[in-house]
């Protein structure tokens, strides 16, 4: 399963919800590829951000855009969750919690 979530440093709600990725990459493993996508910010300023938070996902940088303009979204924190079977399930315009992404993961892992 893959979690791709849309943000950027200067957001608020995107940096409120960056401790709840860290720990359900912790929780989950292997059974949940967590990709956050910076959205506009240059490599140094995202390099910094993760290492002042001491995160450890995976994180990718979009300085222009390009992969954000394919998701049907004007606005961040955005979050695209896609089954194992490779479809989208969810998508999720706006910050939230572990246990808000937790349900979704466990709701949609094999059992």
């Amino acid at each position: 399963m893959i979690l791709l979530n849309f943000w950027a440093t200067w957001c608020g709600p995107c940096v409120g919800e960056m401790p709840a990725f860290e720990e359900l990459q912790e929780t989950y493993g292997e059974d949940l590829v967590l990709l956050a996508v910076s959205s506009g910010e240059d490599e140094e300023t995202v390099k910094s951000f993760l290492e002042k938070n001491g995160y450890t996902f995976r994180v990718g940088l979009d300085l222009d855009y390009t992969v954000f303009s394919l998701y049907p979204s004007e606005y961040i924190p955005y979050t695209v969750v896609i089954g194992t079977d490779g479809k989208v399930a969810v998508t999720h315009t706006g910050a939230d919690d572990y246990d808000y992404y937790s349900q979704l993961v466990e709701g949609l892992l094999p059992a």
